[in-house]
């Protein structure tokens, strides 16, 4: 079990067909840290161009080697099985330990959160993948209750 209540981890999708060959402006430096460029417009002058760095508790990029353009070296995009290697089986060992469990997807429509969560038959998301791993071992005794809850355009669905 991991020492920290709450851990955050940032996923970045491939790019959309209509993004390919667009300059990349979030990479994944480490594990654990992203570099956003920022653009900043001026009155007058050129445009200015700054790095920014954000810090979490894990750092995953799925963006394809051609999908676009790169200023920086970067690592292989990550599988639906390590997404799940990271953020998965600490629920699952949390869970088997007593603890409550939470995994909360946000971010904007056609970021990826569906994919990342549930995934598609061949390719299975956390959730999937959870259940699998959570009902094929042995247990003496196993009570198990879950919700699940989208909320769109201000509608919860349940």
């Amino acid at each position: 079990m991991s020492d920290e209540a709450v851990q955050v981890t940032v996923r970045i999708r491939p790019f959309l067909p209509r993004e390919r060959g667009q300059r990349q402006i979030v990479n994944v430096q480490s594990s654990n840290v992203l570099k956003l460029k920022v653009l900043t417009t001026q009155l007058t002058g050129p445009p200015q161009e700054e790095d920014k760095v954000f810090s979490f508790d894990h750092c995953l990029s799925s963006v394809k080697p051609n999908d676009a353009r790169r200023d920086e070296p970067h690592a292989p995009p990550v599988t639906q099985e390590q997404v799940y290697e990271v953020i998965g089986q600490n629920l699952l060992e949390n869970a088997l330990e007593g603890f409550n469990s939470c995994l909360f997807a946000y971010g904007q429509t056609g970021s990826g959160k569906t994919y990342t969560v549930l995934g598609h038959e061949r390719d299975p998301g956390i959730i999937p993948r959870l259940c699998l791993n959570l009902f094929s071992q042995e247990y003496d005794e196993l009570r198990v209750s879950a919700s699940f809850l989208e909320i769109y355009n201000e509608q919860l669905k349940d």
